[in-house]
């Protein structure tokens, strides 16, 4: 059996760019193995559908399940489709990812005969502490399911969440970081700032403060564009942020803190945005990872981030050039330690972009983390009496 499938619900987002480049590795890296793709359309992106044809293309099947992230009446047949295409493709291993499609691919291993489930949360619905009866049951049935197949962790406090809030064992739990492309994300030179600049119709003088990411409760944007209100009309910088809800929170600036605010509402290349800037902010009250941020600091940018789960993992490594801010899931508003981190900033000297990349490299290089899967892959084929071989043979990283 040569075949993965891989399940998702969101397609787009931080998991849906996940599971297209770890995909692509191994149809580049191990070309014998087949790649099957359950997805849902409901919540889309323009990749998406060039990301399905480009499996198809490689022999995969694919299925649209075409369900939402909440619990809704389609979710009966469309798992038994799922199913269907489960018994039909045989595959060796199940590669769910996020909460709704974890929850699917676990209860189907109920059933006898079915291929072993590897889950990647991509984050807990309950580490961004919502608080209140939803994130009891949500935690409650990640307890629960948690003892069904393998969990992948991608940060180390998504994996303390999982021992220690959900109770899960400790041998049912793998951490393989998330991967970064450090051929893509990597400091720029003058030019390629310059060049960057241009390309977005950004200010070509003065420093530029980023952000990435869609307008969420747990990204915690209205303590930063509070700060941004305050700082901003007096500022010599500007700021940009790429991601949904960007032109909204935008546009509710004052008039003149607006005029050194500039959005995206979607980029389809985040590191153009990264070689433009002279820094990054990120002040989430959760993160599973916290993508950006890694490759921000790839790039070699100075960062601002709240202490909270996922990002704390930089600093339990020892990353340089990062200005910690409180967690605003405990501190609560902290529109004023973001203050005076921005004006630190912009009084600050430019930090050495190559600090980083020889400790990027070493925790946090995608071909590495991505083949460390690969070897999961291999020990849940073997347990379950598959063929480890088909795992073999993969191309030098």
């Amino acid at each position: 059996m040569n075949r993965i499938l891989m399940v998702s619900e969101p397609g787009r987002y931080g998991v849906f760019v996940y599971v297209r480049n770890f995909v692509r590795f191994l149809h580049v890296h191990h070309p014998h193995l087949i790649v099957d793709f359950a997805y849902s359309s409901r919540r889309n992106s323009p990749e998406l559908a060039p990301f399905v044809a480009e499996i198809k293309a490689r022999g995969g099947e694919t299925i649209d399940l075409r369900v939402s992230n909440a619990p809704e009446p389609g979710d009966v047949s469309a798992t038994m489709r799922l199913l269907a295409l489960i018994l039909r493709r045989r595959p060796a291993v199940i590669h769910a990812h996020s909460s709704k499609a974890g929850a699917r691919a676990r209860l189907l291993k109920l059933l006898p005969s079915l291929p072993p489930v590897l889950y990647t949360p991509h984050g807990y619905y309950g580490m961004s502490l919502h608080g209140g009866a939803k994130e009891l049951v949500f935690n409650a049935i990640e307890s629960v399911l948690g003892h069904i197949g393998r969990t992948h962790n991608v940060s180390i406090h998504e994996r303390q969440f999982a021992h220690r809030v959900l109770h899960l064992p400790l041998r049912r739990l793998l951490l393989v970081f998330s991967g970064i492309d450090l051929d893509t994300f990597r400091p720029a030179s003058a030019e390629q700032k310059r060049a960057a600049r241009e390309s977005l119709g950004l200010p070509s003088d003065g420093r530029l403060l980023v952000t990435v990411g869609r307008d969420a409760y747990e990204k915690d944007y209205g303590d930063l564009y509070a700060a941004l209100d305050h700082v901003l009309p007096h500022a010599d910088w500007h700021f940009v942020h790429a991601g949904a809800g960007s032109v909204e929170l935008r546009d509710r600036l004052r008039p003149a803190a607006r005029e050194h605010a500039h959005a995206f509402r979607f980029l389809d290349r985040p590191e153009t945005l990264y070689h433009a800037a002279d820094g990054f902010v990120l002040v989430s009250r959760s993160e599973a990872f916290g993508l950006s941020a890694y490759e921000a600091l790839a790039c070699g940018l100075p960062l601002i981030l709240s202490a909270t789960t996922g990002l704390l993992s930089l600093g339990k490594l020892g990353f340089p050039n990062i200005h910690w801010v409180p967690n605003p899931a405990d501190a609560g508003d902290i529109s004023r330690a973001v203050v005076e981190a921005l004006r630190q900033w912009a009084d600050a000297p430019n930090a050495d972009p190559c600090a980083a990349q020889a400790e990027m490299r070493e925790w946090f290089e995608a071909n590495m983390q991505f083949e460390k899967l690969v070897h999961v892959y291999r020990h849940l084929a073997l347990r379950h009496g598959g063929d480890p071989e088909a795992f073999e043979g993969h191309t030098s990283i």
